[in-house]
């Protein structure tokens, strides 16, 4: 009766350990799902800044066109009246600040993107690191399952015996 008993409780206790790693890995399945939804949304927001810097660097180029134009002009109107000559130097002297300020702006963006690409990664090793976890405790669920039954069969064993 009291071999009954141990059995008994040594069943309840293993059910109740085989529950914990059950529900141990549900959480842990949880949360890699999780973190790939994040791991996806920054590849959304990464894929949307390298589209951004896509379209300064048009602008760019189109603005470094336009003053390339422009000095171009600036060339053959040398014979004009130092009135407009001093216009043109303004405007030439602003497009140029406008094109530094575009440049710093799409310095910027890159140092985003690296940072975003960073993290990214950061979220990718975390992503894998808990799938190898996952995994692992797979691995202890199945020992710990396989150890019950070979402790169920000889507490049976035993009884019968």
């Amino acid at each position: 009766e009291e071999s009954v008993r141990e059995y008994k409780a040594d069943v309840s206790r293993l059910k109740t350990e085989n529950e914990d790693l059950t529900k141990a890995t549900a959480r842990l399945e949880k949360s890699f799902e999780e973190m790939k939804l994040k791991t996806e949304s920054y590849s959304r927001q990464l894929d949307a800044a390298n589209a951004q810097i896509d379209t300064m660097v048009i602008e760019k180029d189109e603005t470094t066109s336009k003053l390339n134009k422009l000095e171009s002009e600036y060339q053959e109107c040398l014979t004009e009246l130092e009135l407009a000559l001093e216009a043109k130097e303004k405007f030439v002297a602003e497009s140029s600040r406008n094109i530094e300020d575009q440049k710093m702006e799409l310095d910027e963006c890159r140092r985003k993107k690296c940072e975003q690409a960073d993290e990214i990664k950061h979220l990718n090793d975390n992503v894998r690191s808990l799938h190898d976890d996952i995994e692992e405790l797979k691995n202890q669920l199945k020992s710990k399952s396989n150890d019950v039954s070979s402790e169920i069969s000889a507490l049976k064993f035993e009884l019968e015996a």
